[in-house]
């Protein structure tokens, strides 16, 4: 319908702000010189992730073998991994950049979920693009976004989890979606 087209349109118009602020911020405070985002310190650094030689080397086999860790984020990591070409730049520095990557297109997700949370609960749009701007403009979600650990995708998943079960305890829910968002959290 004519209505649900114009809902769509306006999903799309704040996922493509969320990420054109995200993208502004990201350009100020960028040490260009550097080649990093914000803080600049490398995921292959982090104590809970594997080394990228190793996920690039044995990317199934890898995530069996991280005890402090569950498997998801140096599951992206090898994912990324699998596309390297050394003429591109250092390992390390391509998975990284390929999280930056993830991190902004979940940045813009989470900006529609929360705006589409505020309209189902508020029934108001004006509601709904001012928590959701206040939330993009936020610094705990920049700051989140800008470090690569899985904590920005953790926090991704869960808001989804208790979203869904939101919606369950409305009866607008799926149990489908709960499934699949709880396997991901955990």
């Amino acid at each position: 319908t004519k209505h649900q087209k114009g809902w769509y349109l306006e999903l799309c118009l704040l996922f493509v702000v969320s990420l054109s602020i995200l993208s502004t911020i990201n350009y100020l405070y960028s040490e260009i010189d550097k080649d990093s985002v914000y803080i600049g310190i490398s995921s292959n650094s982090l104590m809970q992730t594997l080394p990228a030689y190793l996920l690039e080397q044995k990317p199934l086999s890898s995530l069996y073998f991280n005890p402090t860790s569950p498997p998801l984020f140096d599951a992206m990591r090898a994912l990324i991994a699998t596309f390297w070409n050394a003429d591109y730049a250092p390992l390390p520095q391509f998975i990284d950049k390929g999280l930056y990557g993830l991190h902004t297109v979940l940045f813009g997700i989470l900006s529609v979920l929360i705006f589409v949370w505020i309209a189902k609960a508020t029934g108001s749009r004006i509601a709904s693009w001012l928590g959701a701007l206040i939330w993009i403009l936020h610094p705990g979600p920049i700051s989140m976004y800008s470090f690569l650990d899985p904590t920005f995708i953790t926090s991704v998943f869960i808001t989804w989890l208790v979203f869904e079960l939101w919606l369950l305890y409305k009866g607008e829910g799926a149990v489908s979606r709960l499934i699949l968002v709880a396997v991901l959290c955990f």
